[in-house]
Parts: C-alpha cells; sequence; structure tokens
C-alpha cells in the first residue's frame, strides 16, 4: 500500500516485465506537488506546493496488488503518456489517457 492510495485514480494501464507477469499502472490525479523537503534544495522542488499534478504508482512484479514504487509530480497527461512510454515500452492502457486539447 502506497500513500497515495487515497488519490483519485483517473487511467490504468497493463505492462508485461520480463515479458510475461502482468503489472498494472495506475495514474492519480493529486492536489498536490510534493517536495523533496530537503532544505539545500532549491525552494521550487524543496517545498510542497498545491496545484494540478499527477502521480504515477506500479505494481511490484510478481505481487499482485501491491503498488509500492511511484513517480511524483508529473505536471500534464504529457508528461504521464511520456514517463509511462520511458518506464513501460509497450504497456497497455486499460482505461483511455488522452492529452488535454492546447
Amino acid at each position: 500500500m502506497s500513500s497515495f492510495d487515497d488519490l483519485p485514480i483517473i487511467a490504468e494501464a497493463e505492462w508485461l516485465h520480463d515479458g510475461t507477469v502482468p503489472m498494472r499502472i495506475r495514474v492519480h490525479s493529486s492536489p498536490m506537488y510534493y517536495g523533496t523537503g530537503d532544505y539545500e534544495d532549491p525552494s521550487d522542488i524543496a517545498e510542497e506546493r498545491p496545484g494540478d499534478f499527477y502521480i504515477l504508482t506500479y505494481e511490484v512484479a510478481g505481487s499482485p496488488g501491491h503498488f509500492a514504487n511511484v513517480t511524483r509530480n508529473l505536471a500534464s497527461i504529457e508528461d504521464v503518456l511520456e514517463t509511462v512510454q520511458r518506464k513501460f515500452p509497450g504497456a497497455r492502457w486499460l482505461t483511455p489517457l488522452e492529452s488535454k486539447p492546447a
């Protein structure tokens, strides 16, 4: 269980780890940019702030239902799509996630 389980899930995808083990990928909407909390970081990344962001959670391979890994602070649907394609090439969307018109 991740700390983001209470955030709304707006889309899901499935990816085959090692080409055989199915893993779910969830896209959550988040009302917060989660900062690093590190005082040595610049304030724009260290501090939390409200806004419209997206978070990816994904299952631990071989542990269905256990969503422990997280990618935070994605600023747009385009960022989400790019991140999923980069981290999970060939992922199949189970729930449509489309870019918003400009």
